[in-house]
């Protein structure tokens, strides 16, 4: 058997589950307490008021009355049964008069395991309830005691009956005294004798057949309302809430098609390694993904969490080139709006701070971005200029200062064109990219539009090292993420893996990196670097400087021809 095709229980990940879903869960238990308990607070109140009648079923005078045989739960079921007659409810009504039309129920039952009935009657008055059963009660009471009564009385009557009948007998003998009248005579005065004495038990037992049932308990009226009970059917309802909103979370996230859990980008995937996960990061007044509002894009400052978090991506990249050359890479995502041009911008800034000669080609020819966040024009002249052969490739290139003073290349994207699927799928592409890799840059990223929308990335995939997949936290679908890998894999592209953008911060997490956040050999002081640019801002003034330090920077590009540059150029 296949123990992979059952999945294992995962505690962590049911937590997960419940925290994400927590808002909805705790809606549904509000919403169902609230309503639950505006509902109740609303019906008519109704009170319950309980008499109670004990019935002696040890007493020697009851099993006299025919019952002796019978065990004593088999007694009280009988009396319970008398009860619950006709006659005694209609005793009962006749009573109460005109206030029986305000009962609503009676109920008539045995109190476990004793010699107790009670009598429950349920009302909208309080009054009523209490003198209803009081009532019922009483009637009860006097039927039974009635009927007790009168058979200990018909016993009597049959004996004295008897006794009499044996008296005239003994008359009837008259002066006879023979032997065999003298022992009738004495056998009918012993069973007169007897039938006398029967008669005295039964009518002492007459008497004392009052004490057998008895109301041991009067009902008052109640103070507090049976029903409604807001509050405990509130609570009820919350608790069935809460069951029943556990549930459709993990319902939900069955249902759900998003990328959320490193599991989810495998699974999705089919296995392509996690290669990091960004937080969403927010400075206080903008947020880097859709999940919360568009907004600005910006390069993260060097001493937040998220900056050492894409120190962590730049490791695992550098590390995932191990035993092969993979300089040349592209990133792109499933759809557009996923932040793969800031994450771009920042991959190649970290690298760059970390020594790395990096040069960012903005390859998105349809939206191009990057220029928007590094400050400097995409249209004027670029990538398309230098295949076109307009311009040179070296003139082509912008140089953008880091708050260290190292610089990254940025290769703009030029004029758009109108087939730049087209464009990116040719060898000119690729011979821009290898006049590039002659610069002796030690990365080349490359941000190309999302795979699903258009097939630009396919094409220019050829042309690379390498590829990196961005998917959105909450936002990108398994089935959109599953989709880009296979096309990617269609045309033999190498994916280097998934990076999971927009990862919600927990609270504790990372202050240690939050303390000692990522920081560029050149160390800020007051918030700002040794060239005057604060942390994070791409350039001086807010534009990007094609005039940088020759020591910090690396050698500008070859031209269009394959040339080096010149000993000048550094």
């Amino acid at each position: 058997m296949d123990v992979e095709a059952y999945p294992r229980f995962d505690a962590r990940q049911v937590g997960r589950t419940l925290w994400r879903r927590a808002p909805l869960i705790a809606a549904l238990v509000i919403i169902a307490a609230v309503a639950t308990y505006a509902f109740s607070s609303l019906l008519p109140k109704t009170y319950v008021a309980v008499a109670s009648v004990r019935v002696d079923t040890n007493s020697a005078t009851f099993k006299t009355t025919g019952n002796g045989g019978a065990t004593d739960q088999q007694l009280m079921n009988n009396e319970v049964f008398l009860a619950k007659s006709a006659a005694v409810r209609a005793a009962g009504a006749a009573a109460i008069g005109s206030d029986n039309k305000r009962v609503l129920v009676l109920s008539v039952t045995q109190v476990t395991d004793s010699d107790i009935i009670s009598f429950a009657v349920t009302s909208h008055d309080p009054n009523a309830a209490a003198n209803a059963a009081n009532a019922y009660a009483q009637a009860y009471v006097k039927t039974r005691q009635a009927q007790i009564k009168s058979n200990f009385l018909a016993a009597a009557d049959r004996a004295k009956s008897q006794a009499d009948q044996y008296q005239a007998d003994i008359a009837a003998l008259g002066n006879c005294h023979t032997p065999v009248c003298e022992a009738q005579r004495q056998t009918l005065s012993q069973q007169e004798g007897a039938q006398l004495a029967l008669w005295n038990t039964n009518s002492d037992q007459a008497q004392r057949s009052i004490q057998i049932v008895t109301v041991v308990r009067s009902a008052v009226p109640p103070s507090v309302p049976a029903s409604p009970t807001p509050l405990r059917d509130a609570g009820i309802a919350a608790g069935v809430a809460l069951i029943f909103g556990i549930g459709l979370a993990f319902l939900l996230e069955q249902l759900d098609n998003r990328v959320k859990t490193p599991e989810d980008v495998a699974r999705a995937s089919g296995g392509v390694p996690l290669l990091g996960q960004l937080p969403a990061y927010s400075d206080g007044h903008r947020h880097l993904t859709r999940r919360f509002h568009r907004a600005e894009r910006a390069l993260v400052p060097p001493t937040s969490t998220a900056a050492e978090s894409y120190f962590a991506l730049a490791t695992s990249l550098r590390f995932s080139s191990l035993g092969k050359e993979k300089r040349t890479i592209l990133i792109t995502s499933s759809v557009g709006e996923e932040g793969k041009t800031t994450i771009t911008a920042n991959l190649a800034a970290v690298l760059a701070e970390s020594g790395f000669r990096v040069v960012v080609v903005s390859a998105d020819l349809r939206r191009p971005m990057l220029g928007e966040l590094l400050h400097s024009s995409e249209t004027q002249k670029g990538l398309t200029s230098a295949m076109l052969g307009d311009r040179e490739l070296a003139a082509c290139f912008v140089s953008v200062p880091l708050p260290s003073g190292k610089n990254i290349f940025v290769l703009p994207a030029g004029p758009l064109p109108h087939e730049p699927a087209v464009l990116l799928g040719s060898d000119t592409f690729g011979t821009v990219l290898e006049q590039i890799k002659r610069s002796q840059a030690d990365f080349i990223l490359i941000d190309c539009a999302p795979v699903l929308p258009v097939s630009d990335p396919v094409a220019a995939s050829r042309h690379v090292d390498g590829v990196i997949v961005l998917a959105l936290h909450g936002e990108t679908r398994k089935t959109d993420l599953a989709e880009t890998v296979e096309r990617l894999r269609q045309v033999d592209a190498d994916i280097i893996g998934v990076v999971l953008n927009g990862v919600p911060q927990v609270h504790g997490r990372f202050d240690y990196y939050g303390y000692y956040g990522y920081r560029s050999d050149a160390a800020t002081t007051n918030g700002t670097s040794t060239n005057g640019t604060k942390p994070g801002a791409p350039a001086t003034n807010g534009k990007a400087s094609a005039h940088a330090d020759p020591a910090t920077t690396a050698p500008p590009p070859p031209d269009s021809a394959g040339r080096e540059p010149s000993g000048d150029a550094g």
